[in-house]
């Protein structure tokens, strides 16, 4: 029996006070009353439990005298479809039996529309407001609200300059630019990431060297680093994987001694910490994304961090065609049209304004799934978090051993889930002859069965546990997973 159907039944001399315990933590509104062979003899709902106690049964009278005694059921035969075209709004839970009358199934109506997207912005009055006030003053390309992002954002990292682009793909581009990395030079980057983080390397005809990642927070491992390092190389370029933070101090320290630039992939780490320090400000150069589905989002956006001025004034040249900022229209350097729109920004700064209070509600998620679903070792592996880290959980990735038909099943019920990544970078198509014949063990096994759970600032503790409830279920389906 499955874990999801094993929590809403009880036995028929469990009282109204244990039904409603069962009813709250099946997160289903119905518990199924069953002896002690599971045949079903009746159902109740938190609906008929209020009514039973304002009818004047207390809370250690019997399930047996509020149930309903003649549930609408179905046969394990009966197709979904069918069960489903039996329910109305009175009937909203069916009970499916095998020819014992013992419980197979439990089909609920909240499965018929219920979808539960793997992450979705939150645009609210304050971006409308903002948004509509940027169009009232007829600047909408890239100023005020822009220049305000920038400040804002660098006051918020701790950094010098911030420099807003169009894209976190754009920022990569230009931090690696400003750092004239070129042909012949090579940059060191996860063989677990998402391709923009490669494609950077590319843009600036350099060679992009992918090293193996930690198997605990799926970042760039430091040792393997350091054997990938050359006489050609000069950047080491991490990411922050799903908002848990590199190892900087190790990192850092292969830079150093090797005279390399660090260049941090924040694209989803806004707000997490290493050591008390903020992420995306460890880099010479860091970046941030501000995509739709991150933790907060200019619609599209990205930006560019440093404390270096002359490298903060390259990238304002860059991202606006290569113009001199004192001469409009003189361009002596091979420049993108990179900007920001003020439209943009004005999402980005309300969507800034709401920053702690995203990160705290994401954290609440992420510890929601952690205690809920912790129990299930040898089913699933949990995330961990590394020691002195603050995680900003855009990511919360489970590892399983038979992630496709999970993922599958979890779509049935209308469930969106992320696999990121399910290529690592040598695997890639474009990249396959770049790397023939490289094995990354470690990103290899990750991306075969990593599964990113749905992790959105207006998400609900209903939904989550719709999620831990069928997930679980999932698992115990799939039977046992990646170690």
């Amino acid at each position: 029996m499955s874990t999801r159907l094993e929590s809403v039944l009880v036995s028929p001399d469990a009282t109204i006070r244990q039904a409603l315990s069962v009813i709250d933590t099946g997160g289903l509104g119905v518990a199924l009353v069953v002896n002690g062979r599971r045949q079903l003899l009746g159902l109740v709902t938190d609906g008929d439990l209020r009514r039973a106690m304002l009818d004047g049964h207390g809370l250690e009278a019997e399930v047996r005298l509020v149930m309903n005694p003649e549930p609408m059921t179905a046969s394990k035969a009966t197709p979904r479809e069918q069960v489903f075209g039996l329910m109305n709004v009175k009937i909203r839970h069916i009970p499916v039996l095998d020819e014992d009358r013992r419980v197979c199934d439990l089909v609920c109506f909240v499965e018929l529309s219920r979808k539960i997207p793997w992450a979705i912005p939150y645009i609210g009055e304050e971006e409308q407001n903002e948004v509509a006030d940027t169009v009232r003053s007829a600047w909408v390309t890239m100023g005020p609200k822009v220049a305000r992002l920038e400040r804002e954002m660098a006051a918020y990292v701790g950094v010098k300059y911030a420099v807003a682009v169009s894209s976190g793909t754009a920022a990569l581009d230009v931090a690696l630019k400003v750092l004239h990395i070129g042909p012949g030079d090579e940059v060191i980057v996860p063989a677990l990431t998402y391709i923009a983080t490669a494609n950077a390397v590319l843009y600036q005809h350099a060679t992009p060297v992918l090293a193996d990642v930690d198997p605990t927070t799926f970042n760039l491992d430091p040792e393997d680093v350091r054997r990938r390092i050359t006489p050609r190389t000069k950047c080491i370029m991490p990411i922050d994987y799903g908002g848990q933070s590199a190892d900087y101090d190790a990192l850092g320290r292969i830079a150093r001694e090797h005279g390399l630039a660090l260049v941090e992939d924040g694209a989803q780490s806004l707000g997490g910490e290493y050591k008390g320090r903020r992420l995306c400000s460890f880099g010479v150069m860091s970046t941030v994304s501000f995509h739709a589905a991150k933790v907060i989002t200019s619609v599209e956006g990205g930006m560019v961090l440093t404390d270096d001025e002359k490298l903060a004034d390259l990238a304002r040249v860059l991202r606006n065609q290569g113009e001199d900022p004192v001469n409009k229209y003189h361009h002596a350097v091979l420049g993108h049209n990179y900007r920001m729109t003020d439209l943009h920004a004005a999402v980005g700064l309300a969507q800034f304004r709401r920053l702690n209070e995203v990160l705290r509600r994401r954290a609440e998620i992420a510890d929601f799934y952690t205690k809920r679903l912790t129990g299930l070792e040898g089913k699933l592996t949990l995330p961990a978090v590394a020691p002195e880290r603050r995680h900003a959980w855009f990511f919360y990735p489970v590892l399983l051993h038979n992630r496709d038909e999970v993922v599958g099943y979890l779509k049935e019920k209308g469930i969106d889930t992320r696999i990121a990544w399910p290529l690592p970078i040598h695997k890639q198509p474009l990249y396959r002859s770049f790397f023939e014949g490289a094995r990354f063990p470690v990103a290899e096994r990750l991306a075969d069965s990593v599964l990113n759970l749905p992790l959105y600032y207006e998400m609900s503790e209903e939904e989550a546990q719709y999620v831990v409830m069928h997930l679980k279920d999932a698992v115990t389906r799939a039977g046992k997973t990646a170690r």
